[in-house]
Order: C-alpha cells, then structure tokens, then sequence
C-alpha cells in the first residue's frame, strides 16, 4: 500500500499537543518533551529523561475552596490527560502541598499552593504523579506570581505561573503587578 505524496502514513503518530483549561483544543507543541524520573542507583541522584509529549494546561479554577473541588479538579485533568496544569484564582489561605487521589481512576496528584492575600487570587499548580518525582522545587512568590521548577535533561524547566489583575482592577494593583 503506498501513501500520496505528502501524507503521513496512518501508523505515525501525531504531533504532541498541550491542552489548555479542561476541555479545550489541542494544539501542535513543537517537541516538548516530558520528563520522566529515572532513579539512579549511585548515590541516590535523580535522572530525568524525555519521553514523548507533555499535556500542559492553565485553568482560572475561580476557587478550590469548597470540599470536593479538589477532587473534581484532578479528575477533570485526568479525563483531559493534562500532565502538568497551571492554576490561577485557587483563594487557598496558606502556601502548601496536597495528595489527592481521582476516586474513580485511583490516579494520584500532588498540587503546589501558594498562599492568596485575604482570600482573594492565588496560584498554583497541579502535577500529575508520573512527573511528580520530577519537581525539585515551588516557590510562591506572591498571591498572583508562583514558580514550579523541574528536573530535566538536558536542563532543568521552570514554570512560570502569573495571575494578572482583571481589566475591572484598581489601577494601582494593575501597575504594581
């Protein structure tokens, strides 16, 4: 069987994609590779490799403060197979890390929290178990600014989560963002 000139054959895989919020288009990523952790026996190091696509995502999740919508969260990204997933407007009251676990599914996820000043914005981010081990590091640098940092070869990725003020804003918070 000969494919046209110009097409691919049907057994080739498709460009890897990143989703963006739970049930948005997918779009070509040109060579993203995802990191996978590979324990290295000599001296308990960290290795990390690449492996074929990474489904990033953002998601303004407009409050996970009521019970359960943690849950609802990972489930979602779970359903959308997003890896990694940038959350804005979370109001957690607290810097901190959660395990959650899709019920269904039994997928696991570890989110990074950085604290919302009196309860309003908030970042975060969720990253699913197979990239877990590959986080070395959060830092939530303001209510609307926090950084995820990830091991990887042949550099290691930071990502970069920003919550800017809404058009409706005072113009003070807009220019001290």
């Amino acid at each position: 069987m000969s494919a046209r000139a110009g097409s691919e054959p049907a057994n080739k895989r498709s460009a890897p994609t990143a989703a963006v919020g739970p049930r948005a288009a997918r779009v070509p990523v040109n060579k993203l590779s995802e990191v996978k952790r590979v324990r290295e026996m000599a001296g308990g190091a960290v290795a990390v490799r690449s492996v074929d696509s990474l489904e990033v995502g953002c998601w303004n999740v407009r409050s996970l403060l009521a019970e359960g919508r943690l849950e609802l969260l990972v489930r979602a990204l779970g359903r959308e197979r997003v890896g990694l997933c940038a959350l804005s407007e979370t109001r957690w009251r607290e810097e901190e890390v959660r395990e959650v676990s899709d019920c269904d599914t039994g997928a696991r996820w570890r989110c990074w929290f950085g604290a919302a000043e009196g309860g309003l914005g908030g970042v975060g981010v969720a990253v699913s178990e197979r990239l877990a081990g590959a986080v070395s590091g959060w830092e939530g640098v303001s209510s609307r600014l926090g950084v995820l940092r990830l091991e990887a070869v042949p550099l290691g990725l930071s990502l970069v989560v920003a919550y800017a003020p809404v058009e409706g804003a005072e113009r003070g918070k807009k220019e001290e963002f």
